[in-house]
């Protein structure tokens, strides 16, 4: 990737708390001097959250209670 990792992972997790695309842009820029366009931070969206659902398929918790 050409934006670093802690970059991509501060816009999801911005994203994730609830702030909207337009506004993680723009932190992205005074936080890191890096804003990539909407469209570059909604496919990091797509991608990651793709990653992260098909990485737990078929994971069942074990020893849990009644309630």
């Amino acid at each position: 990737m050409k934006t670093p990792a802690n970059q991509v992972s501060s816009a999801l997790n911005a994203y994730y708390e609830g702030m909207p695309i337009k506004p993680i842009r723009r932190h992205l820029l005074q936080e890191h001097g890096n804003a990539p366009s909407i469209a570059t931070i909604y496919e990091w969206i797509q991608k990651f959250t793709q990653y992260a659902t098909d990485s737990i398929k078929g994971y069942s918790p074990k020893n849990i209670g009644d309630t």
